[in-house]
């Protein structure tokens, strides 16, 4: 397990944190831990940090085609109608996040899912008011990592 999360009803949010080596199934079982705690309740929005890994060779379209469904169809009622926010700044985890969404495209997903270069986009995008300091992530230091005003953490410079 290479990840931990902090569950906080009053914005409404989980907020993962991913680091080290992150397993093939480190994403289904985190569901599993979460929606396992007696804190979450469906409808809660979710903030997955990923700037401290990066995700499985496996992972690419294909593999997300073929076997999401299997893997992660039984949390979607568990989740409930959300959104899930993955905050990375390698444009390698932004490609491959973007191409698990396209291969949910046409499912019945009640998980909105959009990937982020910057963790203050993230936040507006889930409701969370720009001020709020995600403690998991301060201790890590990773609250101002990949901010449009940090140009040297950007997977997309001067745009």
């Amino acid at each position: 397990m290479a990840y931990e999360y902090e569950i906080d009803e009053d914005v409404n949010c989980v907020f993962v944190r991913h680091f080290g080596e992150f397993g093939i199934d480190d994403v289904p079982n985190s569901f599993q831990d979460i929606v396992s705690d007696s804190r979450h309740r469906p409808g809660m929005n979710m903030l997955r940090a990923i700037t401290e890994t990066t995700q499985p060779g496996e992972y690419g379209f294909k593999f997300f085609k073929e076997k999401s469904q299997k893997r992660l169809g039984k949390f979607d009622q568990k989740l409930g109608k959300c959104r899930l926010a993955w905050f990375t700044t390698s444009g390698r985890d932004y490609r491959i996040i973007h191409q698990f969404i396209t291969t949910r495209r046409f499912s019945h997903d009640l998980v909105e899912r959009s990937p982020f270069t910057d963790l203050k986009s993230a936040k507006e995008w889930l409701g969370i008011p720009g001020d709020y300091e995600i403690e998991l992530f301060a201790k890590a230091g990773l609250s101002e990592i990949g901010s449009p005003d940090d140009e040297s953490k950007s997977i997309f410079p001067n745009s």
